[in-house]
């Protein structure tokens, strides 16, 4: 009986692991935003990058430590990676409770589009085996315990400066239609002309 309860035990430990990115403060863009955390990475874009635990288990969870974090691309004919040489621990964890750890070296991905990102878990107990998720109820698919990873896409950097640049143009249109057709008043144009003038200049900066 004790050892079908240690079993148990061992087999009990869910972790969901999520990438975190967010532009790195002294980067040439991120100074001029407002908000740095990213939902995808940005190709060429100087990034602080870490990962998110979650314990999904009904029983505390023992930490670990996480090594061979990478990240690699295999677009038409070549390969690319990025490795972390930084081996770093997950502290014991409640059940749903999460743990955030960043990075201490920035993140640049010189490639772009879909990639994977995977790690190896060392429990305190090697006998422990670590069931690993990409989502909650989506378990890391194909890969055995002690093992996690996951599909991430990678935005290109000109796809991203174009966009916020159309929205920007769009934006000062709209303005310049608005300032025409309805006559606003002294207060508001002088206004309206103070905004104009910070988009174009924030159109000179991320252009």
């Amino acid at each position: 009986m004790g050892e079908e309860n240690s079993a148990q035990t061992a087999s009990d430990d869910k972790l969901l692991l999520e990438t975190i990115f967010e532009r790195k403060s002294g980067a040439r863009l991120s100074q001029y935003m407002p908000f740095r955390r990213l939902h995808d990475p940005i190709q060429g874009i100087p990034l602080r990058w870490g990962l998110k635990a979650t314990n999904l288990g009904k029983a505390p969870f023992p930490g670990a430590t996480v090594k061979k974090l990478i990240i690699w691309s295999s677009p038409v004919g070549q390969s690319a990676f990025v490795t972390c040489d930084e081996d770093f621990s997950i502290p014991a964890l409640n059940p749903r409770a999460s743990n955030m750890h960043w990075l201490d070296e920035p993140l640049v991905l010189r490639f772009e589009g879909t990639a994977w990102i995977s790690c190896t878990l060392e429990p305190p107990d090697s006998e422990r085996k670590i069931e690993t998720f990409q989502r909650v109820g989506v378990r890391a698919p194909g890969l055995p315990p002690n093992e996690w990873g996951m599909s991430l896409y990678i935005e290109q950097k000109l796809a991203v400066i174009q966009t916020k640049t159309n929205r920007l143009i769009f934006l000062l249109t709209a303005l310049t239609a608005l300032e025409g057709l309805v006559g606003l008043k002294v207060i508001a144009t002088w206004a309206l002309n103070g905004l104009r003038a910070f988009l174009r200049w924030l159109l000179q900066i991320i252009s």
